[in-house]
């Protein structure tokens, strides 16, 4: 059996070739996040009940992490949304996964692992494994010495269709079961940092019950966006629940988003019925009971609606960020949405596209200043055949709207409730990505107030980091370009905040020596040659959890009276070796090697460790090693042990 650890942004279908990757998983997650890895496993021959667990992450001082596992569930697609990508077998739900696995012969399957970091968890690093059969994967998690806000900024308005989920399970729309199990969704999308847009509260509740109703959702500070239920045929129930809402400080928070001008202008102005007039109408209405709230129009900016709409939401390649900062300047907002359309190579949820098409789309609402990324549907678990919604198998069919496969069904309905798609975990990635930025503006905004003529301009620092995963909305970085980014960013968050990432000081004796003799005693490592170098003694330390903006710091003495020549060498799986510097210690001195991983040369999945070895024709050598770290390029900090002085 084979087993390869990939990144979460790669979709691997099930005959697809074997993908190249690591011998670990390698994770990095803040307090307050979710982080995802990916395993993929092969078999020459069919092979049945193969045991499958996990063991928790164990880090600093015994704190501990729980590892979730998923099973990989495939969906054929028989209608491809763009000719871009062929029909077939495609990953998409993931199914909790406890006991054995089967695998087909000379066919991938994914296994997911998930780690859940709450706020507080003792920031370093991280080990367990992943058991499969006789074999073990090396699960590694750096976790960092800050926590992503619980309360996103990112807003979002993903509708949850509560009749869909009532209908899949068989439940009377309206009934007490129903709400349960509509909470649920709840509150499971909203772990995702995906707030839906209606509260899972029924409509048909006077407006006194409708606000008590809603007070544990909007007590939550993670709910920053929800609807605002408005009946444009009765303004004085509308009217109170907004005066209800202003009252409790909830109302800030909302938004109006009415079914009946939907698309507004898709099929012609005279959509809907009464046309312009009556979007003009609406939006007078609304604007009047509360002209601070944000009422939500899906269109694009359009004559005929000038003057009524001050919020567009157009579709992603309707979004034209020149006019849409006019029109901020103006006071007007600007959210945007996908749908069946746009598709490839714009961003798009759809199952047969690849996941960064879903993932990359807080990244551009960061750079273009986007208020919102409104979606219409997470739970169409029906499929509408033109006139009305009929049953489908989500676990056999894709499509629940025609023209697109997976739109309108980000979540899947396990037996006791919702289960997660890797498209939903890819956009709430990409959620977690905009925390990423949006804690470093404050901390660049901070710096620049502090020291405004020392500290750099913040908008040029994140261009800098947007710029290598966005170019515009129909390019962008389509695979594992956005980890070594994200890590960038996370170790500028700390350097800003005076900290700095968890420095790994490496075990003196976990070291594999070829060529020298070696003794260990109390905190140094002696290496000594004899006369002849020409086989290039070397001291080998595997390490395996690289990130951007590491560097490899080696302190060590020589104690000849002949200055010594070193080579630090990374090391890849492959066997290739990288000769990334030369060191010179000089005679009766002490030093500090410090160097910079390039991941140009080496992606940081891929290095498996580091060494020192002489150069060729080099005296003899005898060395004392005080300490060897992995730490970051932004600052030179102290070892726990001291080096001589020379």
């Amino acid at each position: 059996m084979d087993i390869v650890a990939v990144h979460n942004t790669l979709k691997v279908r099930p005959r697809d070739a074997w993908p190249l990757g690591a011998s670990h998983v390698d994770l990095a997650a803040a307090g307050n996040q979710a982080e995802i890895g990916q395993l993929v496993l092969r078999a020459a021959a069919p092979t049945r009940g193969v045991p499958i667990s996990s063991t928790p992450l164990t880090g600093p001082d015994g704190a501990t992490l729980p590892v979730e596992l998923f099973r990989q569930h495939y969906i054929r697609v028989e209608r491809v949304t763009t000719p871009a990508f062929e029909p077939g077998w495609y990953p998409d739900a993931l199914e909790p996964l406890t006991g054995t696995i089967d695998l087909e012969a000379d066919t991938n399957l994914s296994v997911w692992l998930k780690v859940h970091v709450p706020e507080g968890q003792r920031p370093g690093n991280y080990a367990g494994a992943i058991r499969v059969g006789d074999r073990e994967v090396p699960v590694r998690l750096r976790v960092w010495d800050f926590a992503l806000p619980s309360a996103g900024h990112c807003r979002t308005a993903f509708a949850i269709w509560y009749d869909q989920v009532a209908d899949y399970y068989g439940l009377t729309r309206g009934s007490a079961k129903h709400w349960e199990l509509a909470e649920r969704f709840y509150w499971f999308q909203l772990e995702q940092r995906l707030p839906a847009d209606d509260l899972p509260i029924p409509a048909s509740l006077s407006a006194r019950d409708w606000l008590a109703a809603a007070a544990r959702f909007l007590e939550d500070p993670r709910v920053i966006a929800y609807r605002i239920p408005a009946r444009a045929a009765d303004p004085t129930w509308t009217r109170d629940i907004v005066e209800g809402l202003r009252a409790a400080g909830w109302l800030e928070r909302g938004y109006f988003y009415l079914d009946e001008i939907d698309e507004p202008t898709a099929g012609g102005i005279e959509e809907p019925a009464g046309g312009a007039a009556r979007v003009h109408e609406l939006c007078a209405w609304l604007d009047e009971i509360a002209p601070e709230v944000e009422h939500l129009v899906t269109a694009e900016p359009v004559p005929e609606l000038e003057g009524a709409v001050t919020t567009w939401v157009p579709l992603f390649d309707r979004y034209e960020a020149a006019d849409a900062r006019a029109r901020q300047a103006k006071g007007e907002t600007s959210w945007w949405y996908g749908c069946v359309y746009p598709t490839h190579p714009y961003p798009s949820y759809h199952i047969d596209d690849d996941l960064m098409a879903a993932r990359v789309v807080p990244w551009l609402m960061h750079r273009d200043r986007i208020d919102g990324n409104l979606y219409w549907a997470t739970t169409i678990f029906s499929c509408w055949d033109g006139a009305e919604f009929v049953p489908r198998d989500v676990w056999t069919d894709p499509m629940a709207w025609p023209g697109a496969n997976g739109d309108g069904q980000l979540i899947y309905p396990g037996p006791d409730g919702p289960l997660p798609s890797i498209r939903l975990e890819a956009i709430r990635a990409g959620q977690d990505d905009y925390e990423y930025l949006w804690l470093l503006e404050q901390e660049l905004s901070a710096a620049a107030r502090a020291d405004p003529d020392g500290a750099s301009d913040p908008e040029l620092v994140l261009a800098a980091y947007r710029d290598r995963i966005v170019q515009s909305a129909f390019d962008f970085a389509r695979g594992a370009e956005v980890e070594p980014v994200r890590r960038a960013i996370a170790e500028h968050i700390l350097r800003l905040r005076g900290g700095s990432s968890p420095q790994r000081v490496l075990e003196l004796g976990d070291v594999e020596i070829d060529g020298w003799v070696a003794e260990l005693g109390g905190d140094t490592l002696t290496l000594r040659t004899g006369p002849n170098g020409e086989h290039r003694p070397s001291a080998r330390w595997l390490v395996k959890d690289f990130s951007e903006g590491d560097v490899v710091e080696i302190e060590l003495s020589n104690r000849r009276p002949v200055s010594t020549a070193l080579f630090v060498t990374f090391l890849r799986d492959d066997g290739v070796r990288h000769e990334a510097a030369r060191a010179m210690v000089d005679a009766q001195s002490g030093t500090r090697i410090r160097v910079p991983i390039d991941f140009s040369l080496m992606a940081p999945t891929r290095i498996t460790g580091f060494q020192i070895e002489m150069m060729p024709h080099q005296p003899g050598a005898d060395l004392e090693v005080a300490a060897v770290a992995i730490s970051s390029a932004s600052a030179t900090r102290r070892f726990r042990r001291a080096v001589p002085e020379g």
